[in-house]
């Protein structure tokens, strides 16, 4: 058995300017959130936990997002965390991913940036489908391979967003 969280689109940094007055209020309850999701991995003793895309709002999120949202993900330790860059914080150069406080991220936390099999443990693979554009129509899961013969592990995908693709154009 294998036990693991799923959580996406915690869009630090979100300036809610919809939220008027309450904006802050609504940016700090999104660290409040995030700080429960650690607290349910641990609570319910998960092997590992996905975010799924869009950590961030966007790439121009204040440094100090950056260090309260690493903060966080090293709160997770030692429990493995995938994380997927999503449409909002898209892997591409000169973007949030390569920021000086995007490094003190312990090495617990895997910031999963190509699409290839990442071996959990022997019984799980991991199949990240990373985002490097904002906008695409390319199927991020296409990569993934068929289940080779005599294969049983837990083969689980992590994709993000949604595809501009034409009803009568999906196989």
């Amino acid at each position: 058995m294998v036990r693991f969280l799923h959580t996406s689109d915690w869009q630090m940094g979100m300036r809610a300017v919809h939220a008027g007055v309450k904006a802050k209020e609504v940016r700090d309850k999104r660290f409040d959130s995030a700080q429960r999701v650690v607290d349910l991995a641990k609570e319910h003793q998960v092997d590992f936990v996905i975010i799924a895309g869009d950590v961030f709002e966007h790439h121009d999120v204040d440094e100090v997002v950056v260090k309260r949202t690493v903060d966080i993900l090293n709160h997770f330790g030692p429990i493995t965390v995938y994380v997927l860059p999503g449409n909002h914080d898209p892997y591409v150069p000169g973007g949030v991913w390569g920021r000086q406080s995007w490094h003190r991220v312990g090495p617990h936390v895997i910031l999963c940036t190509e699409p290839k099999e990442v071996e959990f443990n022997d019984r799980v693979a991991i199949y990240p489908c990373p985002l490097t554009q904002k906008r695409s129509t390319l199927d991020p899961t296409s990569w993934i391979p068929e289940r080779a013969h005599g294969d049983t592990r837990i083969r689980v995908g992590i994709a993000h967003g949604a595809l501009d693709l034409l009803p009568d154009s999906v196989n």
